[in-house]
């Protein structure tokens, strides 16, 4: 049974607080007079305390082209999935040898040559290895990545697959933007990598076991959340229904998932949310009628790193292993959501 091993996050060094990029906006928004009381409210209501961001934050109140944008994701970026990278080897003492599968998530930047292939060269890994770049996938990316790895290892149980996230959604901010949305954007998002190990078959009990995963595309949602590609970069989508949405329909899509399996929501031991931040936790929390402590994990990454996007996952699993959550037996779930609009979730086991 395909189980995951270890999950690793790295961090960019220019850690800002809040009231730091409050000072930002409202210096470049102030000849549009947009109040310091407007943006302050936004960034006070984002559960966000510290973030760390792939350039210092003056960097951000200039003018960069989306070719500019993109050179900093291939340098400051892949620099940081690398030492993720390189950090969960370490951990689960494996040479780059031993891995036989890479899959890479992003939807922040652009590389061709794929991110999967820079790091066989950077990482040491086999030429021959087999490798899916994945991109686009937004916020559900590092739980859909998971879900794949989880099909790769029931074909090849013998094999071990490794994860890589990277996402620098700072690079997304955009200066003469003054919707809302955008202003959303500036106070929940961070940047960061991810990586995450699978095995397809363990004797050991201390690692989590992946059951079943399942993903649902709703209907006519695609302004919800994603991109529009622009001059000067990726200009976010992001409704403002989005919380009511997930209230509405999460409730449904997880009863549903859990009955194929014989589960209610209340035999869960373990529940592992995507950060995407207090308002859409909220609505998780509310449409499946848990406490609020459920989502504890998930509120420590988004104060101390922001949303960041798809590699938020691995940051909560990082958090979850370390301190020994998992020890306690029972079914669990992953839950993100991400542009389309989508549901992914995962149904693992300890």
């Amino acid at each position: 049974m395909p189980y995951l091993k270890y999950a690793q996050t790295s961090h960019p060094k220019h850690e800002v607080q809040q009231r730091d990029v409050v000072d930002l906006l409202t210096k470049l928004f102030h000849k549009d007079s947009l109040e310091r009381k407007q943006v302050s409210s936004v960034f006070a209501h984002a559960g966000v305390k510290t973030r760390q961001l792939v350039k210092p934050l003056a960097w951000y109140a200039a003018e960069h082209s989306l070719a500019e944008r993109n050179r900093v994701y291939l340098h400051e970026g892949f620099a940081l999935l690398e030492e993720a990278c390189k950090g969960c080897l370490t951990k689960a003492c494996l040479t780059p040898n031993q891995i036989d599968h890479i899959i890479t998530v992003s939807s922040t930047g652009l590389a061709t040559p794929s991110l999967d292939a820079l790091l066989i060269d950077a990482l040491g890994l086999m030429p021959s290895i087999s490798r899916v770049p994945v991109w686009g996938l937004g916020c559900a990316g590092g739980v859909m990545a998971i879900s794949m790895a989880h099909d790769f290892l029931l074909a090849y149980p013998e094999r071990t697959v490794l994860i890589a996230a990277l996402e620098t959604c700072s690079l997304t901010f955009q200066k003469e933007d003054l919707s809302r949305k955008n202003i959303v954007g500036a106070a929940l998002f961070g940047d960061g990598a991810g990586a995450a190990l699978l095995g397809g078959s363990s004797k050991s009990t201390s690692h989590p076991r992946l059951i079943a995963h399942r993903q649902h595309l709703f209907s006519s949602s695609k302004t919800i959340m994603g991109w529009d590609i622009v001059n000067t970069g990726f200009q976010l989508i992001l409704a403002r229904e989005l919380p009511q949405f997930v209230e509405q329909h999460v409730e449904g899509i997880v009863r549903s998932f859990l009955d194929e399996h014989s589960l209610k929501i209340n035999d869960l031991k373990h529940i592992l949310l995507h950060p995407g931040g207090p308002k859409v936790l909220e609505a998780v929390l509310k449409s499946l009628s848990l406490s609020k402590n459920i989502g504890h994990l998930a509120e420590e990454v988004l104060a101390d790193h922001g949303n960041l996007s798809s590699v938020s996952i691995f940051a909560v699993v990082e958090k979850w292993l370390t301190r020994h959550h998992y020890r306690t037996q029972g079914p669990g779930l992953m839950i993100a959501f991400g542009p389309g609009f989508s549901c992914s979730l995962i149904l693992f086991e300890v």
